[in-house]
């Protein structure tokens, strides 16, 4: 039985190996940006994009994505792909990929190969996390980068206000967006930035000083962009697990204690403590009675 148990081990695996994760990656899909094949997704986080040329909110979409795609490219463990799924059409793509300056990879009809989220509207986008497991799909911007930040950090919770932001170690504002994390005070941060920005409203700042404010600018939008995404996920643990809706609208508030919303989360709190109480003695009554129910069942 040993023996047997150990052969089927050893067959999965070896399924598991050969068997295809993803679909479409291949020469004749391509419309433009860097190719790829199945081998440079395994063990990535994986971004696709479901678009079409006919999609007016899809096309609008398309320079958000490259700037966020920019931000991550960097990533060893990331990849986008925008998948075009309206029927081939070189012209129409092409066009749109040059008034963009579109430099991710786009496919048509890219996916995973079983078990693929589908919509009947577009744009929808999914995120697989490295084991393979499909973490969001929708057509919401904000749960995306949500998503895409748990995948980066795994189990360990919502950090980094900037988790899509990459920067080399010799960048001279990577230690500043290593600080840039829920629970610290970030009106510093912020305010250090928007100085290098005003630098470079002089017309006699150089090339130089630009394009630090430049860089400043894109860390300001990715913070507002982190932002949202963490009252996002306030409101969604609110539903899911008030006590941890208290624990990330506490960190919240000390990053942004002047702000408006930040001040009215704070006023919450006390009602947020009781309906987690409310929750957690819901959810021991359902324990109870499922324990209850299993007993019974096995008289």
């Amino acid at each position: 039985m040993k023996k047997l148990l150990v052969a089927l081990f050893v067959l999965a695996g070896a399924f598991q190996l050969c068997a295809e994760t993803w679909k479409g990656l291949v020469e004749e899909n391509w419309y433009s940006g860097p190719k790829l094949t199945e081998k440079d997704l395994a063990g990535k986080v994986v971004l696709i994009d479901k678009w079409g040329v006919r999609c007016p909110p899809c096309r609008a979409l398309l320079p958000k994505m490259q700037k966020l795609y920019d931000s991550l490219k960097k990533r060893k463990n990331f990849v986008f792909i925008a998948s075009h799924c309206q029927g081939r059409n070189n012209e129409a793509v092409a066009k749109l990929v040059k008034e963009n300056n579109l430099t991710f990879p786009i496919y048509e009809n890219v996916g995973l190969a079983a078990n693929e989220p589908t919509s009947r509207y577009i744009p929808f986008m999914y995120v697989v996390d490295a084991r393979g497991n499909v973490v969001y799909s929708g057509n919401n911007y904000e749960k995306v980068m949500i998503a895409l930040a748990k995948a980066f950090v795994g189990e360990k919770g919502f950090q980094s206000l900037v988790p899509m932001l990459s920067l080399d170690d010799k960048n001279p504002y990577a230690p500043l967006i290593k600080q840039a994390v829920i629970g610290r005070p970030i009106a510093p941060i912020i305010k250090r930035l928007e100085a290098e920005v005003k630098k470079a409203e002089k017309a006699s700042a150089p090339q130089a000083v630009k394009d630090k404010a430049a860089m400043a600018t894109q860390i300001i939008e990715a913070i507002e962009e982190g932002k949202k995404a963490v009252r996002s996920e306030i409101d969604a643990k609110m539903l899911e697990n008030p006590f941890e809706a208290i624990s990330l609208a506490n960190l919240y508030v000390k990053s942004f204690p002047t702000e408006k919303d930040a001040i009215r989360l704070k006023e919450k709190i006390p009602e947020l403590k009781k309906a987690a109480r409310a929750w957690y003695a819901e959810q021991k009554a359902k324990r109870a009675a499922e324990k209850a129910a299993e007993k019974n069942k096995d008289k």
